[in-house]
């Protein structure tokens, strides 16, 4: 299609990858003669999402690591402490 002189932002709403925005900010770059500058932009914005989206499941991941590794903690704490008292009432 690129080929044939047709506007890459038709080009690529064909193959429906892409969302409205980037397609729009294409669009705006295309009619301006800044489609490079446009293409930057539209990655700044999907790396900030990006950037976004991970910073949030890091922020849910991380209490659940803390909550297991204290549970590991307690774990280790009572396979060695449980046989000590054991000792201490059957010797008591």
């Amino acid at each position: 299609d690129i080929k044939n002189g047709e506007n890459i932002s038709k080009s690529l709403e064909k193959t429906e990858c892409f969302s409205s925005l980037a397609l729009d900010m294409i669009k705006v770059g295309e009619t301006s003669a800044n489609l490079e500058g446009m293409l930057f932009d539209t990655a700044d914005v999907y790396d900030q999402r990006v950037q976004a989206k991970v910073d949030r499941f890091v922020s849910l991941v991380e209490p659940i690591i803390i909550v297991l590794m204290g549970l590991v903690v307690a774990g280790m704490l009572l396979s060695v402490y449980l046989p000590i008292f054991n000792i201490i009432r059957v010797a008591g």
